[in-house]
């Protein structure tokens, strides 16, 4: 019978599987048109089921050319939160030389960029809380919001399956044929015939004739 072995790397193999880390899932939104750019996570209209699951909301923004060029024309504005446990709270963001807490520069592309409220650098919500939302405001310079991405932990999400270990099978061992009797080193061999009557009898290696009678 063939036997299933699990060797050690297999085991391991099947371990590493079950304890892959999952990655953070990300949310794309349409913040309201409502002046303040608002994305809600808990309250009417939220984006997630788990407000308190969101690490970071981040928003995809488009600047006017002629004013990042300019060094007198100021670009910046707001970022922040909206929940009773938090109040309405800012972090300011902007050009770099207004030494503001979010400089765009560092997410420039061409006149592209993006304005990231972070929980673990600015602060998040209380589990106590029943509304709470985060939003973007412009103070200063022409900048248009095109989307905003939530990222949310996401360890509930399976990791990815990997391929089923087939379990290595040992050969079966190869049978030894049967051995056959020893003949005697000496010696007749004992052998017994007998058929009928007035036929040959041999025994012991010794030919005896029955003969019949008159």
């Amino acid at each position: 019978m063939k036997k299933a072995v699990l060797t050690l790397a297999t085991l391991a193999a099947v371990a590493a599987v079950a304890t892959t880390p999952v990655s953070a899932a990300e949310i794309e939104v349409t913040p309201a048109a409502d002046g303040n750019n608002t994305v809600t996570l808990l309250g009417d209209g939220a984006v997630v089921d788990d407000f308190t699951a969101v690490e970071k909301v981040t928003f995809y923004v488009t600047y006017d050319q002629a004013e990042l060029d300019n060094a007198d024309t100021w670009i910046g504005g707001g970022i922040g939160t909206n929940s009773e446990s938090t109040g309405w709270a800012m972090t300011e963001w902007g050009k770099a030389s207004g030494e503001k807490a979010i400089a765009i520069e560092d997410t420039l592309d061409g006149n592209k960029g993006t304005i990231t409220y972070d929980m673990a650098e600015f602060g998040g919500f209380a589990d106590t809380d029943t509304y709470a939302q985060v939003w973007l405001q412009a103070w200063g310079g022409t900048v248009t919001v095109d989307k905003a991405v939530v990222t949310v932990a996401d360890s509930a999400a399976p990791a990815e399956e990997e391929p089923a270990v087939e379990p290595t099978e040992e050969a079966p061992a190869e049978e030894e044929p049967a051995a056959e009797p020893e003949l005697p080193k000496t010696g007749t061999a004992p052998v017994a015939l007998y058929v009928g009557f007035g036929s040959l009898m041999l025994l012991g290696g010794v030919v005896i004739a029955n003969k019949k009678r008159a």
